[in-house]
C-alpha cells in the first residue's frame, strides 16, 4: 500500500516507525501545515520520504500514493478526509473518525460515491486477541455487566494546569477523555454487542468544559458497561466481561488487549496471549481489506464506527442541552 502522510503530531512519528517495519506500507509522501514545516522536514528525513508539501492541494495531487493516513487532530478529522476523498484517495483516519454523527455519515457516503474505502484506525477490533474475545464469549452464558477501566496520567496534563492548553486539552478541538479513550471502550464493547439503547456519562470538566475524566455507562436490555475514563490520574488496566456461566477478564485496557483469560465455574484458561506484534495487526488486517477490496468486511466495521460516534454525539449534544437549561434557570 502506497502512502501518503497528513499530520506531524507525535502519533504520525509513532506510526510511520510502524510502516516503516512492515513491508505491505509504502510512504511516499507527508503533508503538514507550513506552521509545523520543520517538524514535517525531520520526519521525512528519518523516515526516508521522498516529499514534503505545505500545501494540501498539491499534496491530494501527487499520483505516487493511492491511499491518505489522516492524523492531525481531531476536529480536523473530517475537512481533511473529505478533501482526500474528492480527490480519489482511499483513506485511513485516526480515531475518532469525526466528531458528529452527521460528518462520519456523510465521509462514508462520499466515500462510497466516489469509489474509495475509509476506515477508522482504533487499534483494537481488528486484533486476533479481540477475535478470541468474541470466539469465546457465548461460553459465559448471558453478559449482564461488563466493567473497564482506562485511566492514564497526560504528559500535557501539568502544561494544562499551568495555562498552556494542548488539542487533547481542547473541547475546541475535540479533546478531552472521551474522544481520546472513550472510543476504543465504544468500539469493543459495540463490537460485541451492538449499539446500546441508552449511554450516560458523568464526566469532571476543566474550566473550558473539556472532560478531564468520567464514568461512561452504556445500557442494553439485560446488561450495563462500566467504563471509567482519565487523562489525569494513572489506574490499573482491565475489563471484565461477566456472564452467569463464567467470566472473560484481563489486566490490560481495551485499548491494547494483551493476555486474556475465561474462568468457568472456577476454571481459568488463558484465551489470549500477550505479544509484541498484536500492535501490527490492525494494519496488517486493513492492507489486506483495501487491496483485495474487501467491502463486506469494511462495511461492518464502518457500520460499529457510525454507533460509535452516534453516541458521543448523543453524550455531547445531551451535554450541551443540559448547560443551556441551567443557563436557562
Amino acid at each position: 500500500m502506497k502512502l501518503g502522510i497528513m499530520g506531524s503530531g507525535d502519533i504520525v512519528s509513532s506510526m510511520l516507525r510502524l510502516f516503516k517495519a512492515l513491508d505491505a506500507y509504502q510512504c511516499k509522501a507527508l503533508f503538514c501545515r507550513k506552521v509545523s514545516e520543520h517538524r514535517g522536514q525531520e520526519l521525512v528525513k528519518k523516515y526516508d520520504i521522498a516529499k514534503l508539501y505545505t500545501d494540501m492541494d498539491a499534496f491530494l495531487m501527487n499520483d505516487s500514493f493511492d491511499t491518505v493516513y489522516v492524523a492531525v487532530i481531531n476536529n480536523y478529522h473530517y475537512d481533511y478526509c473529505k478533501k482526500a476523498i474528492i480527490a480519489g484517495k482511499n483513506v485511513i483516519c485516526e480515531k475518532p473518525f469525526t466528531v458528529t454523527y452527521e460528518q462520519a455519515k456523510e465521509l462514508i457516503e462520499l466515500a462510497d460515491r466516489h469509489h474509495v474505502m475509509i476506515y477508522e484506525l482504533c487499534r483494537n477490533v481488528l486484533t486476533n486477541n479481540y477475535a478470541s474475545i468474541k470466539e469465546h464469549l457465548a461460553k459465559i452464558g448471558k453478559v449482564s455487566m461488563i466493567d473497564a477501566s482506562l485511566c492514564h496520567y497526560s504528559r500535557r496534563y501539568d502544561d494544562y494546569k499551568k495555562g498552556v492548553i494542548a488539542p487533547v486539552f481542547d473541547a475546541s478541538k475535540a479533546g478531552g477523555s472521551l474522544y481520546d479513550f472513550g472510543i476504543y471502550a465504544l468500539h469493543f464493547i459495540i463490537g460485541l454487542f451492538g449499539e446500546p439503547h441508552d449511554v450516560s456519562y458523568e464526566a469532571i470538566n476543566g474550566e473550558d468544559g473539556v472532560d478531564l475524566a468520567g464514568c461512561l455507562i452504556l445500557r442494553y436490555t439485560d446488561m450495563i458497561a462500566n467504563v471509567s475514563l482519565s487523562k489525569i490520574a494513572n489506574a490499573p488496566a482491565y475489563f471484565c466481561i461477566q456472564g452467569e456461566d463464567g467470566y472473560i477478564s484481563s489486566n490490560s485496557s481495551v485499548m491494547y488487549i494483551k493476555e486474556v483469560t475465561l474462568s468457568q465455574h472456577g476454571n481459568i484458561q488463558t484465551i489470549a496471549k500477550d505479544d509484541p506484534n498484536n500492535i501490527f495487526e490492525e494494519l496488517i488486517m486493513v492492507e489486506k481489506m483495501f487491496t483485495s477490496k474487501d467491502h463486506g468486511k469494511l462495511a461492518k466495521c464502518l457500520h460499529d464506527t457510525l454507533i460509535c460516534i452516534k453516541v458521543i454525539d448523543q453524550i455531547k449534544r445531551r451535554g450541551l442541552n443540559e448547560d443551556k437549561a441551567n443557563i436557562d434557570k
